[in-house]
C-alpha cells in the first residue's frame, strides 16, 4: 500500500464519514491550523530544548520591590535636588496614606 493509496482511502473515508467530497483536505487543513496556532503561542505539550514551561515561568517572577516605611525627616531627603556628598539628583518620593511612591520621572509634575 503505498501513501497515495492510503491517503485516497482516507479521503474516502472522511467523505463517508461527513457525506462531504473533499472533507479530508478541510480536515487536514483544520489540523494544520490548529497545530499552527499551538506552536506560535507556546502553547504545544513539548519544546525543542526539553524544558517544561512551569521552569521558565518561576525564572520570570518578579522580585518584589524591598518595603519603603519613612518618617517625614526620612522622606523629606527624598526631593529630587542635587546630593552634596555624590552630586547626583536624589529621587523623589511621594507618601500618600503610608505608601511611599516613587516619582522621579515625573520630576516636573511633582518636584
Amino acid at each position: 500500500m503505498t501513501l497515495s493509496h492510503a491517503a485516497k482511502e482516507m479521503g474516502k473515508w472522511c467523505d463517508g464519514i461527513t457525506g462531504v467530497e473533499g472533507s479530508s483536505g478541510y480536515l487536514a487543513l483544520i489540523i494544520v491550523t490548529a497545530v499552527g496556532w499551538l506552536w506560535i503561542n507556546d502553547s504545544l505539550p513539548f519544546q525543542a530544548n526539553g524544558a517544561s514551561k512551569q521552569i521558565e515561568e518561576e525564572e520570570e517572577e518578579e522580585v518584589p520591590d524591598p518595603p519603603r516605611n519613612f518618617t517625614i525627616t526620612q522622606l523629606r531627603h527624598f526631593d529630587g535636588t542635587v546630593d552634596q556628598r555624590t552630586d547626583e539628583k536624589k529621587p523623589v518620593y511621594l507618601s500618600v496614606n503610608g505608601t511611599v511612591f516613587d516619582v522621579s520621572n515625573g520630576i516636573d509634575f511633582y518636584g
